[in-house]
């Protein structure tokens, strides 16, 4: 009886070590594979970021392409109507001068 308790009892104890020796290694693959999923995150946040500043970066650019596109054009419109505008402004004064000469015209010659 004494030699069957003892084997018996080197068995447990080779069973926990057994089982011991497994969980071991299952949490050490655990480790691991949480390890590599973690770096894998990393990799797509910082992907993300790298793309998200690409994006912005762009449309920085595309609305600075645009003013500096729409100010040319402002400028060439104004440069382009420009005589237009002192034309008119011309006229303007011509026209005023001359009621104004016609006025002075008008009080002389009725006085």
């Amino acid at each position: 009886a004494l030699k069957k308790a003892e084997d018996s009892q080197e068995k447990l104890g080779q069973t926990y070590e057994q089982k011991k020796n497994e969980a071991s290694k299952q949490y050490e693959e655990a480790k691991e594979q949480a390890s590599e999923s973690l770096e894998q995150s990393k990799e797509k946040a910082n992907d993300f970021k790298e793309e998200a500043q690409a994006k912005g970066q762009q449309g920085i650019d595309l609305m600075k392409a645009k003013a500096q596109r729409n100010s040319h054009q402002g400028l060439e419109k104004t440069t382009h109507d420009a005589p237009k505008y002192d034309a008119t402004s011309s006229k303007m004064a011509s026209v005023c001068d001359d009621a104004h000469d016609d006025e002075k015209a008008a009080v002389s010659g009725g006085a």
